[in-house]
């Protein structure tokens, strides 16, 4: 029984060694959870947390690839609009005469050709830059036929397919940022309005329903009025505001930033199709009704404009609507780049808390776990002796072999 004591002794020297020579080697002072069950929970929490915080890192890392690439096409376009108001410009000037406006036409028809590729560009994993989250084929279509006093034929329509649906990426615990970019939005030129066809102030909801605005949804119930559909819209988070014209009693619409109004409703809700503002054939933009009048219209509108008016020699229409468009379409432009450039900066905050974040919880996570290695060392020293003198010891006291009780 004492051999056997002994021995098991001895055994819980080794595997203390062991343990010990095992955490030197590891660097890790908790190999099981029983070494010290409260820091392998805090431990555990901490890890997830870098995981996490490595996870938004990369997030940011593709949003910033995704968003210097949509800059490059913005300041392209915005180089474009650059060259045509200089065209604009010397094209209303009553100096130059009509060969020299056609001339300016040639090159503006161009230019127009050059701004639907950017705007039907992909990025490098094929997708489409400027079509929402459809990015799935061209994200404009653009219509050609024959042009007067022109050898080709030239653009005359170009209609957006894409969606205004935005994927949001996480940046941080609860934060997010859109990687996808509408190109009614960026390619829009003058507030957009919309005049209702039809006297709507004796309208009443029937039932509990909804309808959306530039994909804002619009909740109604039962018995609302007309000036309830107008406050409901007015106090949404649509860039939209409604009213009810004075003369013809219809409801009107018209954007508060350049962009493109998108109407819609679900299949069993009949408000804006009651209000005469979309068919049920269709999707947005395409569902307008056709009694609605609508105004504004796209950077492409204007562009075709101004070539067609270069050709018809109209030196006024040039240096008014033309060059007004023009104007509005930089402005709007150089707000979505500016918008874009905020988002970066955001970005690249976070991105260097974020990397604060990981060094400080690592050096947290390793003074929980870390072996202290002087300690360690010191440890094992000792604990080897101890283990050298007990086998002296044990060869001392047990000096008997099998030998002696064979005799």
């Amino acid at each position: 029984m004492s051999n056997d004591d002994f021995r098991y002794r001895m055994l819980r020297q080794d595997n203390g060694i062991s343990q010990l020579e095992n955490k030197i080697s590891s660097s890790n002072r908790i190999t099981n959870l029983r070494d010290d069950p409260v820091a392998a929970a805090h431990s555990t929490r901490l890890k997830s947390n870098i995981t996490r915080m490595e996870r938004f890192e990369r997030n940011i890392d593709y949003t910033k690839g995704r968003y210097n690439e949509v800059e490059g096409y913005m300041d392209e376009t915005l180089n474009i609009l650059h060259r045509l108001r200089e065209l604009a410009v010397q094209g209303s000037n009553g100096t130059y005469g009509e060969e020299d406006r056609e001339m300016m036409a040639v090159e503006t028809n161009e230019l127009l050709n050059q701004l639907v590729t950017v705007a039907n560009t992909t990025s490098v994993d094929g997708r489409a830059l400027f079509g929402g989250t459809d990015r799935e084929g061209e994200p404009f279509e653009a219509f050609s036929s024959r042009i007067p006093k022109m050898q080709q034929p030239g653009i005359t329509q170009v209609t957006y397919l894409g969606n205004i649906q935005e994927n949001q990426v996480e940046i941080a615990e609860g934060s997010y940022v859109p990687v996808d970019f509408r190109g009614n939005d960026i390619f829009w030129s003058e507030h957009n309005q919309l005049f209702g066809p039809r006297d709507v102030q004796d309208y009443v909801v029937q039932e509990d329903t909804a309808f959306t605005v530039d994909g804002v949804t619009v909740n109604l119930k039962a018995g609302d009025n007309i000036n309830n559909i107008v406050d409901r819209i007015n106090g949404s988070t649509a860039a939209v505001k409604a009213e009810i014209d004075p003369v013809s009693g219809a409801l009107n619409m018209k954007t508060t930033v350049a962009h493109q109004i998108w109407l819609d409703e679900p299949e069993n809700a009949t408000v804006l199709k009651d209000l005469g503002l979309i068919t049920a054939v269709g999707k947005p933009p395409m569902n307008l009704g056709t009694d609605v009048a609508s105004s504004g219209g796209s950077l492409f509108d204007t562009i075709i404009n101004m070539r067609d008016s270069l050709l018809n020699n109209d030196a006024e229409q040039v240096g008014g609507s033309v060059l007004a468009g023009l104007s509005s379409s930089m402005d709007t432009l150089l707000g979505k780049i500016a918008d874009l450039g905020a988002m970066e900066e955001r970005l690249d905050v976070t991105q260097n808390r974020l990397s604060k974040g990981v060094v400080d919880t690592q050096a947290w996570d390793s003074s929980l776990t870390d072996t202290d290695m002087t300690e360690a060392v010191t440890r094992l020293k000792m604990m080897e002796f101890v283990q050298q003198a007990t086998y002296r010891a044990s060869s001392q006291i047990w000096d008997k072999s099998l030998m002696d009780f064979l005799r």
